[in-house]
């Protein structure tokens, strides 16, 4: 296990669960724990669980190092979701430092954005942590976490999904496709997962089967794909029949409820591990 070196840990924090729970596993085990929160809904969601906070845009990079550099910080995990349409609007107000690693984005995929931000770490001194290091029980295991009726039948766009899935990351084109009848309904675009799920869900109709992978060079550190109850109500509320994520790969929010909801829509839930010819 990555270990930090200090006991200051500074948390980059987007929306959703994330964040909270990591901040609270790492007060429990003794850190002091400084969060810069992205926007004041992401700074809501940690609930004041944080040892100090303050909302500082990813567009102002100068005073992301004046915090930094206020608390001695030099080891970080990075967590939650952002918004890419909002990242993007964050453009015109980007100040010099930002505006320096914009020039370095030969385009805006992810997994560029990511090489960029190990890039702006290190000459920020610090040290990425995986985004696991406090989580780690909450990734997903190779299981049938819950089977609804008639999940034989599912077989085939399971395994057509999740494989997919990973061609689709390989290309670094998207971490989630909808399937139905081994026929691709939609892949995850840049209106988040939700949405994609909510668009293909609509054009399979009802039936359809999600698969969420991580990126095929996927780092630790950066954007390790997640589910939870959020996740199993948009499928039920899109008549969506399974959902499948990569095993040990992928973060599982609240598990408990998150079968019980499965249970309660009669929707599939299943980890599986990659085979290696998906990973090449």
């Amino acid at each position: 296990m990555s270990e930090v070196i200090s006991k200051r840990l500074a948390i980059f924090a987007g929306g959703g669960d994330l964040p909270r729970l990591a901040s609270t596993r790492a007060l429990s085990e003794g850190f002091e724990v400084y969060v810069i929160a992205i926007t004041p809904e992401a700074k809501a969601d940690l609930a004041g669980k944080y040892t100090h906070c303050e909302v500082i845009s990813w567009a102002k990079l100068e005073t992301v190092r004046e915090f930094l550099q206020r608390f001695a910080l030099t080891e970080t995990v990075i967590l939650g979701k952002v918004d890419k349409l909002w990242a993007l609007a964050q453009i015109p107000h980007l100040d010099p430092l930002a505006r320096y690693y914009l020039t370095k984005m030969i385009d805006f995929n992810d997994n560029t954005l990511h090489r960029v931000m190990e890039e702006a770490a290190r000459d920020l001194a610090l040290t990425l942590l995986p985004q696991w290091r406090f989580l780690q029980d909450l990734l997903a295991e190779e299981k049938l976490y819950y089977q609804a009726p008639g999940f034989e039948q599912l077989s085939e766009d399971i395994e057509y999904a999740f494989d997919m899935a990973y061609r689709a990351s390989s290309l670094e084109v998207s971490q989630t496709v909808i399937v139905k009848a081994k026929a691709v309904m939609a892949f995850e675009a840049a209106e988040g997962t939700d949405k994609s799920i909510q668009r293909g869900c609509q054009l399979a109709s009802t039936g359809a089967v999600i698969a969420k992978v991580p990126w095929t060079r996927q780092l630790e550190t950066l954007d390790i794909p997640a589910v939870g109850p959020r996740t199993i109500e948009c499928i039920a509320r899109g008549k969506g029949a399974a959902l499948v994520v990569a095993a040990g790969k992928t973060f599982v929010i609240d598990l408990a409820r998150t079968i019980e909801l499965a249970k309660k829509h009669q929707i599939s839930f299943l980890g599986l591990r990659a085979l290696a010819k998906e990973l090449n």
